[in-house]
C-alpha cells in the first residue's frame, strides 16, 4: 500500500521485541545519500508484574548500533507499577545523516525483566 504523497525514498524501521530485550533498529546507509529522519517513535512499558525503577536513555545514532555520533537523544524513566508506560514521539522532526552512512535508533541498555522496549522511525533519502 502506498501512502498519498510518499516517495520510493520513503522509508520506515522499527522493533518491539519480547520482554528484557535491547530495542534497536537501523536504516541501512545509500551509497552518495543521505537517511534523514522525519519521525521518532521509542516507548518502555511495564508488563502484568511491575519492574524495577528503571531510567535508560534512548539514542539516534548516526551510523550502526553502539555509535556513538548522536543526532538526538532523550531519557525515559519507568517506575516501579505494573502496566506503567512512559513514550516520546518525535514529529515533525527533519535530522539529517552524513552522506552514505546508516542511521540508527536504539535504547542505551535493556530495560530488565517486565519491561518492554520499543523503537519506531520513519524518514526519507536525500
Amino acid at each position: 500500500m502506498r501512502i498519498h504523497g510518499a516517495t520510493d525514498d520513503d522509508w520506515t524501521a522499527g522493533l518491539t521485541p519480547a520482554a528484557d530485550t535491547l530495542a534497536t533498529c537501523t536504516k541501512a546507509a545509500v551509497s552518495r545519500r543521505r537517511n534523514v529522519c522525519t519521525g521518532i517513535t521509542v516507548t518502555l512499558a511495564a508488563g502484568a508484574s511491575a519492574p524495577s525503577a528503571i531510567n535508560v536513555a534512548a539514542y539516534l545514532v548516526d551510523g550502526a548500533t553502539a555509535g556513538t555520533t548522536y543526532l538526538w537523544q532523550s531519557r525515559l524513566s519507568l517506575p516501579a507499577v505494573a502496566g506503567a508506560t512512559a513514550g516520546i514521539t518525535h514529529l515533525p522532526c527533519w535530522i539529517v545523516g552524513t552522506v552514505g552512512t546508516a542511521m540508527t535508533l536504539e535504547f542505551s541498555v535493556k530495560g530488565g525483566a517486565n519491561t518492554f522496549e520499543s523503537v519506531s522511525m520513519e524518514g526519507t533519502v536525500l
